[in-house]
């Protein structure tokens, strides 16, 4: 590994919402996890993602997969990054989705809402 990504963590990918969406119905679905708070994550998250908030980090690192894409999901992807690259230099398949949960939003994707206990359909405008 060189100084650079020792000193600065390693590179990780970044995918946007809708390509999260794609891989998610793909035949080997990534793990989603939400790093924000479990009420954030109450108040809307993806569908079949997991809240592991990012202050309790060191307490849920050692229970991920490793054979599987782990896609690091906050609001607006730049805590996710940051932890999208600890878990590559880790050895994990660290992935950040660039945007965060207001570009899933934005792009209406399906969303669990309070209270709700099935997919939001996507917003028609």
């Amino acid at each position: 590994m060189s100084l650079l990504k020792r000193l600065f963590g390693a590179s990780s990918s970044a995918l946007k919402p809708a390509d999260v969406q794609s891989r998610l119905t793909g035949p080997v679905p990534p793990m989603v996890v939400d790093l924000r708070t479990p009420e954030e994550y109450a108040a809307s998250h993806i569908p079949g993602s997991v809240v592991l908030p990012i202050s309790q980090l060191s307490q849920w690192l050692r229970t991920l997969p490793r054979d599987r894409e782990i896609i690091c999901v906050c609001s607006f992807g730049h805590n996710s990054d940051s932890v999208a690259k600890l878990l590559d230099g880790a050895g994990f398949k660290g992935i950040n989705m660039s945007e965060g949960m207001v570009g899933w939003h934005r792009a209406d994707l399906p969303v669990i809402t309070k209270g709700s206990t099935h997919e939001q359909p996507a917003k028609t405008h």
